[in-house]
């Protein structure tokens, strides 16, 4: 049990508390003494009195007496004294509170880095009469180490004020038995529950004549070491986590407290008296810890206090895998499930198309550079197109492989699927070949539509090409055959990356879309006169989102082309020509659109109101610029976290022009229907700040895995405490209070790059198969000044014969998509492996600074200054006419190279030069011409 309260450090009115005094109150100490002999009242007094005509007592002490007329005026005098800071003198500051000649209080304060506890109980026996003289160490100071802000704290982000208050709990059900190596040894493992697996705790133990500092230490998240020694407090150098403060006092009407806010970012304050066990408390200030967590801490703390005390023999790993009581439980359980606010409980996908193209027959629906069709057409064509689809065998149940180009016509495409009741897996038509076979034969697909050549080739497989769809033989034929009422039970399927080597299919059910557009269309406030883009490729589950978000209500929906997408010039001026008004983008892309914008004399972008970013971890740092030129009054920008296997989304969070200044981890709450909790590894929920893995549940959970029942599993679980389904997300999360949830990035090997959901392992296992390579290691590398654009995935290759990367690379082609291949191969003798038998990648970056390694032979020795600056920014040699895109480069990557040639080559180029110009032979020529 314990009991809590805030330790207010304005009890008075801010404008009498100087900023001098509040910046000691962590260093205020206070004593107060609670006298009712009438005898005894009458000597403080006069000893106070005295102080004042004595000069050398004047020096040390500052008396003072004041009289109160009323009980009430009484308790909130010593309440209001007792939290006053002390500042910065080095004077001891005495105030008497006499209520009546037989109640009266003595407050004593003094800053600790001038007097010490000792002091404090001399200058109290002093005044009292025990002591003919007051005998102090004045001259010495007691300074305390520094300390790590923790990061499982999570205080209220926009708390900017000096004025902060320290919250303290008690501990009430207290031990007799309880000492300070079991307080350090409980302290010490409830912070590495928290994720300081190597932590310091400084245990300081005061009595009227010594003081005694001792450390405490878990070291790698295995032993606790408590010293015996007594250290010296000048040679205290460690920054420390936590701080234990034990005091014995003599006299049971005294009280003390070493701080009025906590000294360390959690303190723990003990007092005894005469070594007997008189209370506990644990404070923190708001700034480090939020007080809900502070209250759940404490809880935990207790947990432990109690454990140790009744196991002596106790296990260090026993305590770290012991899952958090029942108790516990109910202040931490994940968000609850939001109702979703709507007019009606209609989920299925077909009624409510239907319902939007009734209610808006001539509103632009769908366009692309060449074509463009209203709802009324959307419904009749694809109406068309489904039945086409049904004579062909195409009906509920049946998987339909979609690999056509971004246009109107793929748009249609996917929605008569829908309407035939297949389920409709879009892989993009730019995978290599084997891909998109495998996607075929995993999915059991027995239609495909398509115009590549070399699907139509396949054996064993129905494909239809876009031809056959859109041609208008047969009319008549099909005017008798009646389309489904409702949508299918699956809508689509999306392949993602796979730990064993080989993407794998989610299978997401049609009420689900709906759900998703359900949950947003109010808080986004999405309407008919909205214009989206569909920026992104079919096969990224992005575009879900802005296909189904846009023609469930009703507004025009952009398709960008490919060429288009992966230029920020382009898109930029599509953007203005169609007065885009929702953009959603990965937060690489959009960094590489904002540049484009900054180049613009004013802010063109006057009809969009909203960004949504998903697919990867937002830097608000990094968005400051537009915020100032698009304020969020204008252009809200928001934040979504999500999973394929979810449904795209399932949390969401406003940027704030303020955001920047603060971390941004946060992807905000989840969405009205969706649910969020953070589990440890034996399923248990998490106390709040604690790390843990995202588990999602509520709407968006999809029906798993396609034709992998194991898999599916072992990742959508069954609470055994309520039955509920939850997915496993394997991210790495904590719940703050309010709700929200810091994302922490992958719990196992998983990396997003440029919104591409990637296993290093799957490309590491491709790679590996090849005949003339040994071993493999992939490093996801952020670059050393942690910049986005610098993100690149780097191959370490340990192979039979020194191979050169751009076989390795062509070989990748073949295999992976392009976001997949390496930006830099680099060859090494042997992979680096550390004591415990895992690859050092550490040793590994080391050999990453050596980039002779990566380009043997004649690439090596290349003089051309393009070549050479080509090669730095993209890791890797190439020819003169490799195109900067197609070889590993991006948007960010462009603006890397852009400074390297203006550096280098010519001071006047701009970006949009080298989107043009995107090999190194094409901008040199052009270059020549200039």
């Amino acid at each position: 049990m314990r009991e809590g309260n805030a330790i207010s450090t304005l009890e008075r009115k801010r404008g009498t508390i100087s900023t001098l005094e509040v910046d000691t109150t962590a260093q205020s100490q206070v004593f107060i003494s609670h006298h009712t002999n009438s005898s005894m009242i009458g000597n403080i007094i006069s000893k106070l009195e005295n102080v004042s005509t004595d000069v050398n007592l004047y020096d040390v002490i500052y008396p003072c007496i004041e009289y109160t007329s009323s009980q009430t005026e009484h308790e909130d005098f010593i309440e209001r004294e007792s939290s006053r800071p002390i500042g910065a003198s080095r004077k001891i500051r005495m105030v008497f509170a006499i209520a009546n000649n037989y109640e009266a209080d003595l407050i004593i304060v003094a800053n600790q880095e001038f007097v010490s506890f000792q002091d404090v109980l001399h200058a109290y026996k002093f005044i009292i009469g025990e002591s003919s003289e007051l005998l102090l160490n004045n001259n010495k100071k007691y300074k305390y180490a520094s300390y790590r802000h923790p990061n499982w704290g999570i205080p209220v982000w926009d708390n900017k004020t000096v004025f902060s208050h320290s919250y303290k709990f008690n501990i009430s059900d207290l031990n007799s038995k309880y000492n300070s190596n079991i307080i350090a040894s409980a302290l010490l493992i409830t912070l590495a529950k928290y994720g300081s697996r190597n932590c310091n705790i400084l245990i300081e133990e005061n009595d009227f004549e010594t003081k005694k500092i001792r450390t405490g230490t878990f070291e790698d998240g295995k032993s606790i070491n408590i010293s015996d020694e007594i250290v010296n407090n000048d040679d205290l150098l460690t920054d420390f986590d936590a701080g234990i403060i034990i005091n014995d006092l003599t006299d049971i009407n005294c009280k003390y407290s070493p701080c009025l806010t906590s000294l360390f970012p959690v303190t723990i304050c003990v007092t005894t008296n005469n070594n007997a066990l008189q209370s506990i408390n644990v404070s923190a200030s708001e700034k480090f810890v939020h007080p809900v967590v502070l209250e759940q801490f404490v809880d935990l703390f207790n947990v432990h206090l109690k454990y140790i005390t009744e196991n002596v023999d106790f296990s260090v790993t026993d305590l770290l895998s012991m899952s958090i009581t029942e108790e516990l439980h109910e202040n931490s359980i994940s968000q609850k499930i939001n109702q979703i606010p709507r007019e009606n409980s209609n989920f299925d996908l077909l009624e409510t198309l239907n319902s939007v193209a009734r209610s808006y027959p001539n509103q632009l629906a769908v366009s692309d550079s060449n074509n463009s069709i209203t709802y009324s057409e959307l419904n009749r064509r694809s109406d068309f197109i489904a039945k086409k689809l049904l004579s062909h065998g195409i009906n509920e149940g049946v998987n339909v492989v979609v690999s056509l180009d971004q246009t109107v016509e793929l748009i249609l495409v996917l929605v008569s699927i829908v309407k035939a009741g297949g389920t409709y897996i879009p892989v993009d038509p730019n995978y290599p070949i084997e891909r998109i076979s495998f996607v075929i034969d995993d999915s059991s697909a027995t239609f495909v539509i398509t115009d590549l050549p070399e699907v139509h080739s396949m054996n064993n497989i129905n494909v239809i090409s876009s031809t056959n769809l859109f041609n208008d033989d047969n009319n008549m034929s099909l005017e008798s055959i009646s389309l489904p009422i409702h949508a299918p039970s699956n809508a689509y399927v999306i392949y993602t990356s796979g730990t064993s080597g080989q993407p794998k299919g989610v299978l997401v059910p049609s009420k689900n879309i709906v759900s998703l557009v359900d949950a947003t269309k109010h808080e986004f406030k999405l309407t008919e006169k909205d214009v989206w883009t569909m920026f992104h490729s079919a096969s990224f589950d992005f575009s879900i989102w802005e296909m189904w978000g846009c023609l469930l209500t009703g507004a025009h929906l952009v398709v960008v082309p490919r060429q288009t997408a992966r230029s920020p010039y382009d898109f930029y001026d599509l953007m203005i020509k169609k007065n885009v008004t929702i953009l959603n983008q990965t937060p690489s892309a959009f960094y590489a659109l904002q540049k484009v914008d900054a180049e613009q004399k004013s802010a063109s972008l006057s009809s969009l109101r909203l960004v949504i970013f998903g697919g990867e971890a937002l830097d608000t740092y990094k968005i400051s610029n537009w915020l100032k030129r698009y304020p969020v009054g204008c252009c809200r920008l928001v934040n979504m976290y999500g999973i394929t296997e979810t449904t795209v989304h399932v949390t969401y969070r406003n940027i704030l022009h303020k955001d920047p200044e603060f971390l941004s981890k946060s992807v905000g709450v989840a969405l009205p229907g969706w649910e969020i909790s953070i589990r440890d590894t034996s399923g248990v929920p998490c106390l709040y700040g604690i790390e843990g893995e995202i588990w999602v549940g509520g709407v968006g959970l999809s029906n798993g895995y396609l034709n992998r029942e194991k898999l599916t599993n072992e990742r959508f679980v069954i609470d055994p405490k309520d039955g509920q389904r939850w997915y496993r997300s394997g991210d790495l999360g904590r719940m703050r209070p309010d709700g929200s949830i810091d994302y922490l990035g992958r719990i196992d090997n998983q990396v997003k790059l440029r919104g591409f959901r990637i296993e290093l392992d799957e490309i590491r296992s491709v790679i590996q198969k090849a005949p003339y390579v040994n071993d493999v290691a992939i490093v996801l590398h952020d670059g050393d000044d942690v910049q986005s654009s610098q993100k690149q995935i780097i191959a370490f290759i340990e192979s039979f014969e020194q191979v050169n990367p751009d076989k390795i690379r062509k070989y990748l082609k073949s295999k992976v998509p392009e976001y997949m291949i390496p930006a830099r191969i680099i060859n090494v003798n042997e992979i680096p492996i550390t004591i415990n038998g895992k690859v050092d990648y550490k040793s590994l970056m080391l050999k990453a600074n050596n980039p002779e390694q990566e380009f043997p032979g004649e690439a090596n020795n290349s003089k051309d200054s393009y070549l050479s600056i080509w090669r730095k920014v993209l890791g890797h040699a190439i020819e003169p006419e490799d195109n900067f895109f197609e070889s590993g480069g991006n948007s960010l990557l462009a603006v890397e190279l852009l400074s390297a040639l203006k550096k280098e080559v010519n001071n006047s180029l701009t970006l949009r030069d080298i989107y043009i110009n995107s090999s190194p032979k094409a901008l040199e020529e052009f270059l020549s011409k200039k």
